[in-house]
């Protein structure tokens, strides 16, 4: 017996690969039970955002990836396959249709058993502490948390834990605690990504700030004053993506959430200002220490617990300094109410440790009965409310370490030239001196064929993020692979947590599948559902983890997942920079690509026959 928690895409998957392959599965689902921020139905694999699949071209990355899930048995693919709806090249489904139809097929599965429940970390507890060392659990000894047990199936082989981005927080508490805290992530701050391929090495040069490391680590894009200006002008003026309710402390349609589940993963809602004053005071006392100095604008030491404020005049001494009565010739009337509530970001710029799991306790005073201040009315009505957007760059500033590369340009013309994009350290081997300003890119995996922009975490929309990226001197014609985006997430940091089976390194027994692991959008969870069954299928069975081949596209997932790379770990969606790059080097893109697809159907081929048949 297998216990899942979870019914999304990634443990509905996970669910049928073992129900159909003869292995009896229990599949928690908490919904309606309690309701997530985002979700609005008691539907198995709800379509919460987009009603696409991507796109259905066989020589698209995507496409080889639904190649793959679909000879491994998708249920997910099949099922949108059922009830498509029209969407040009992309696969779209009728959610409601399709959601219903998901939930109908895996509850009428005679080995799959579901349970409309919550599943707690007291059962969690129980059927991890059967199969992993006593060191894990010392003060369970003698028994579960709790003193009694909650499954009543103590026969239990495995967990797979798939409960997704909007995990209870008490279940994140404990996936915490199993993570080594400091690898669990609750809020996404993603740079966009490019294939080094498409940059222009002409103007791009290699060198680390001061030659730190090897010298060359970082890649850099160096700007004169016009370029430098005429980005930053686009830059305010972008269109930006719109704001989900349930990222700034609301939530989505007519769902209908617990105040615990709110407060406790949310922290800063709209509920009062008591609620919010405990995470105000928490983040000005961490932003009053200065940041540590780093290389491209990284995470600060203060990054910890928060960002911290820089000041211009010290972190760059040696730059040409503006007056106390600079007036900046790019103006946004955003930036007046922005501005007094933003620090100008430096050194802090990327994610903190604080998004992670170093959290204050996940019950705030003010659940447990008086809030602090001597409130107890958990609505006392808000005297100043704050807009959604004020609510959403603060939960970003505090989970995530950042703010929005767009709203630090808003401060000031040279904001990003004092923070984010300083040159300091640089050369550029075109003039022999320092630019005005640099974005620097940083490698995203060992060969080095994807980069990331260093300190550019945005909420531009996508279109936008193109056009104005490749105003960058060098990213002209850049290839994007990933975009910024700064959401509300929960992952772990897999290349320190997870072996290459999806299972926990320091908890046997424990597999996690889905966006938990680190990968990106409704196919990438899908494809590693079914993966997390086929590894807990063959350690049943008692045989070595059937890792796929690194060429295919399941292979290229999981090893950007192991990938120790020194870098940011950030969930992504399967794309050409992923799979591995011809010995050979092809010129011509389109060959090139093909090239990667006929490899990857030739190792997939011999793997499937192998692991993958039902």
């Amino acid at each position: 017996m297998v216990v899942i928690v979870g019914a999304g895409f990634a443990g509905v998957e996970a669910a049928w690969a073992l129900a159909s392959r003869g292995v009896p599965v229990i599949l928690y689902e908490m919904r309606p039970q309690r309701m997530t921020p985002a979700h609005t139905t008691d539907h198995f694999a709800e379509l919460v955002c987009s009603n696409s699949f991507k796109s259905k071209s066989p020589t698209s990355p995507a496409g080889q990836l639904k190649k793959e899930m679909e000879a491994l048995g998708s249920i997910v693919l099949a099922t949108a396959y059922e009830h498509e709806v029209p969407a040009g090249e992309a696969l779209g489904v009728d959610r409601e249709a399709f959601g219903a139809a998901i939930t109908k097929k895996l509850e009428e599965h005679p080995l799959i058993e579901i349970r409309r429940e919550e599943f707690t970390p007291e059962m969690a507890d129980e059927i991890v502490q059967a199969f992993s060392p006593p060191s894990i659990f010392p003060e369970m000894e003698g028994g579960v948390r709790g003193g009694r047990s909650k499954i009543q199936n103590p026969k239990c082989s495995a967990l797979i834990l798939a409960t997704g981005p909007l995990t209870s927080p008490e279940m994140a508490e404990w996936l915490a605690q199993m993570s080594d805290r400091q690898h669990l992530y609750f809020y996404d701050a993603v740079s966009p990504t490019v294939e080094a391929s498409s940059l222009d090495r002409s103007i791009i040069f290699a060198q680390s700030r001061y030659d730190k490391g090897e010298g060359d680590d970082y890649l850099n894009c160096p700007f004169n004053k016009e370029e430098y200006e005429a980005f930053v002008r686009e830059l305010v003026a972008a269109e930006r993506a719109p704001i989900h309710a349930f990222e700034a402390g609301g939530v989505r349609g007519d769902a209908v959430v617990d105040d615990g589940y709110r407060l406790k993963s949310d922290r800063l809602t709209a509920i009062g200002d008591q609620q919010s004053s405990i995470i105000d005071q928490q983040a000005e006392a961490l932003s009053e220490s200065p940041p540590l100095e780093g290389e491209g604008c990284e995470r600060s030491e203060q990054g910890r617990g928060g960002n911290s404020t820089v000041s211009a005049h010290t972190a760059n001494a040696d730059l040409e300094e503006p007056s106390d009565n600079h007036q900046s010739p790019i103006h946004n009337p955003r930036s007046e109410t922005l501005s007094e509530s933003l620090p100008l970001e430096g050194e802090g710029c990327e994610r903190s440790e604080q998004g992670r799991g170093d959290l204050p306790p996940l019950t705030p005073p003010s659940i447990s009965g008086k809030m602090e201040g001597g409130a107890s009315n958990p609505k006392s009505k808000i005297e100043n409310p704050k807009s959604t957007e004020e609510r959403y760059l603060e939960k970003i500033k505090y989970f995530a370490g950042c703010t929005p590369i767009e709203a630090i340009a808003e401060k000031g013309a040279r904001s990003l030239a004092f923070g984010n994009f300083k040159p300091v350290g640089l050369t550029d081997p075109r003039t022999g001196r320092r630019p005005w300003a640099a974005l620097q890119l940083r490698p995203e995996n060992k060969e080095k064929t994807l980069y990331s922009l260093v300190a550019c975490q945005t909420r531009l929309k996508w279109g936008e993020q193109k056009r104005i990226f490749r105003m960058v001197p060098g990213m002209e014609n850049a290839e994007f692979v990933r975009f910024g985006v700064i959401h509300r997430n929960t992952y772990i940091e897999a290349p320190k947590t997870l072996n290459a089976n999806l299972e926990m390194k320091d908890v046997p027994g424990l597999f996690i599948a889905g966006q938990l692991t680190g990968v990106e959008g409704y196919v990438e969870s899908a494809a590693m559902g079914i993966y997390a069954g086929l590894c807990v299928l063959q350690k049943l069975a008692g045989k070595e983890p059937a890792i796929p081949p690194r060429s295919c596209a399941y292979g290229s997932l999981v090893s950007h997942l192991q990938d120790d790379t020194e870098r940011e770990f950030a969930p992504m969606n399967i794309n050409w920079g992923l799979f591995p790059e011809p010995e050979t080097p092809i010129r011509d893109k389109g060959q090139k690509r093909a090239w990667k697809l006929e490899q990857a159907n030739k190792v997939f081929e011999k793997w499937f026959l192998e692991y993958g048949t039902v």
